[in-house]
């Protein structure tokens, strides 16, 4: 009997750390999930983090190249686009506009010289790395165009607002302002021989005159893309559709 008690309380005592060792098993699993589950969370955040950053075409060498690019959400996109044809043209990530930056840089593929809205992934591209968007002809060995990235930290916040017409006359659309671009979408205004777009911190003629002008406007153009100094845009409270022959104001957005 004595041996029989011995036996079954050895025999808790063995299973006791068993257990206990269980149960350590099965806690593990939990802690090492967590990690997991910050690790992979850790690059979806990285990218969530990562500014937009955004420029406006400009032609070189002799060649024309206008639209907009943007990065966002692991994509490279370009919009508005347009560019003088070229027989093998690529798009281009580089830290310069040289055949050199572009030999350095990374390309994202074939671009469409008459294609303005067009789509590239950035799978496996560190594109903070890069400060232009460049439109090369790979054959000719020809920068044809470049887009200077908005520096991370220089761009605004980003201001929309929608345009309202005054003076009795009709102005319809949006405007945004992100960078270092204004973009007008669904545009369109009463038709003047010399209408022009302005920032200024009002809607009257002395606002307009102390304002800042970023060119002529198109009064049946939906899409209309305008450069400005990224500093310009936190300095002024509407945008202004202004008639600078009959010095007449035609609309505004006032921006958010």
């Amino acid at each position: 009997m004595r041996s029989s008690l011995l036996t079954a309380t050895a025999a808790v005592s063995l299973a006791l750390p068993l257990l206990a060792a269980c149960g350590s098993d099965e806690e593990m699993p939990a802690e090492m999930s967590s990690k997991a589950s910050a690790t992979t969370s850790a690059p979806s955040k990285m990218m969530s983090a990562a500014a937009e950053r955004a420029g406006m075409f400009e032609g070189l060498n002799d060649k024309s190249v206008e639209g907009t690019a943007t990065i966002k959400d692991g994509k490279l996109m370009l919009s508005g686009f347009s560019s003088d044809e070229g027989p093998d043209l690529h798009l281009y990530l580089a830290n310069g506009t040289d055949e050199k930056a572009v030999e350095a840089g990374k390309e994202l593929g074939a671009v469409a010289f008459d294609e303005a809205e067009q789509s590239f992934d950035l799978d496996g591209v560190d594109a903070d790395k890069y400060s232009h968007v460049v439109i090369h002809c790979d054959k000719a060995k020809a920068v044809f165009g470049a887009a200077k990235l908005a520096e991370e930290g220089d761009m605004p916040a980003a201001k929309g607002a929608m345009f309202e017409g005054l003076n009795d006359k009709s102005v319809e659309g949006t405007a945004a302002v992100a960078g270092g671009m204004v973009k007008l979408a669904g545009f369109s205004s009463d038709e003047a021989p010399d209408l022009h777009l302005y920032l200024a911190n009002g809607t009257d003629e002395k606002a307009v005159e102390a304002g800042k002008e970023l060119g002529a406007v198109a009064f049946d153009e939906a899409e209309q893309t305008f450069k400005l100094d990224v500093a310009d845009a936190a300095m002024y409270s509407h945008l202004v559709v202004h008639c600078d022959k009959a010095k007449t104001v035609f609309g505004a957005a006032k921006l958010a």
